[in-house]
């Protein structure tokens, strides 16, 4: 499975805590491995790959926010049950 994103914000500070959490542990690690290295753990196979599909989403709030918002309106409406 495959995750998408609609811009490369995430997945950068995602790498850069990998970086930090590596090193802490006494080890070395590029960003750019960092980089690769959260790009897999989201279905892709690298960074550039994972970089080609920035903007393909539509960017809109997922589903079960949507069904939250209805819940909270019905149970406004007919009061808590």
């Amino acid at each position: 499975m495959k995750i998408y994103f609609t811009k490369d914000k995430v997945v950068k500070r995602l790498a850069r805590k990998r970086k930090r959490q590596v090193e802490a542990w006494g080890d070395e690690i590029y960003y750019n491995t960092a980089l690769n290295v959260v790009a897999r753990a989201f279905g892709h196979d690298d960074y550039p790959a994972l970089y080609a599909t920035f903007g393909m989403t539509d960017g809109s709030e997922p589903e079960i926010t949507e069904l939250a918002r209805r819940r909270s309106r019905l149970g406004e409406f007919f009061g808590e049950f």
